[in-house]
């Protein structure tokens, strides 16, 4: 079994918690994390372009978007006394938080959620590479996939995974919430 064989030693050799960028070690999951927002930003932007909708409407929802993420992670951090990131707490705040302000706006609600769920969907492929990288989220022990090494248990991966091989649902579902987004 050639294929699973490079596969494993290719995912092996990507993943990693930290890139080195201009003599920085940034966190690899933020940088996805930053990646994915330019990324849904530029998306949104495009599509209510588009569409004749106003780029400055857009941009109001950006804003309460990320204000919304940010407060949504500070009160869990501090209900729970850790971070700890779960995308659908975050989509639902998200989604109902930029309905409400384009309704507060008067603007065409559902019009604008058509951009900002698909920006939502781009920030989520974005951030499930971040998930690969770090070691977070990992899959089940599976004969390909992912091994996690000792730089990832110094960053918070568990310890007793280290060596593991797990299967990469991070990427099927980078894959999936790409192919939503692009059939959209």
């Amino acid at each position: 079994m050639a294929i699973p064989k490079t596969l494993n030693q290719g995912l092996d050799r990507i993943v990693r918690p930290t890139i080195d960028w201009r003599s920085r070690s940034l966190s690899a999951f933020q940088v996805c994390g930053v990646t994915g927002l330019a990324l849904a930003i530029l998306l949104a932007m495009g599509l209510v372009s588009a569409r004749g909708l106003s780029p400055w409407v857009m941009a109001a929802i950006v804003g309460v978007a990320v204000g919304t993420f940010f407060v949504v992670a500070f009160a869990t951090k501090i209900v729970r006394g850790e971070e700890q990131l779960v995308y659908y707490h975050h989509e639902i705040a998200v989604m109902s938080m930029a309905a409400l302000a384009l309704w507060v706006l008067r603007q065409p609600v559902l019009a604008y959620l058509d951009a900002t769920i698909l920006g939502v969907g781009l920030f989520l492929a974005c951030g499930r590479v971040g998930c690969f990288m770090v070691g977070c989220c990992h899959g089940r022990p599976h004969h390909w996939g992912v091994c996690y090494g000792q730089d990832h248990a110094r960053a918070g991966f568990p310890s007793y995974l280290v060596g593991v091989r797990l299967f990469p649902i991070q990427l099927l579902e980078t894959l999936l919430a790409m192919t939503i987004v692009a059939a959209s």
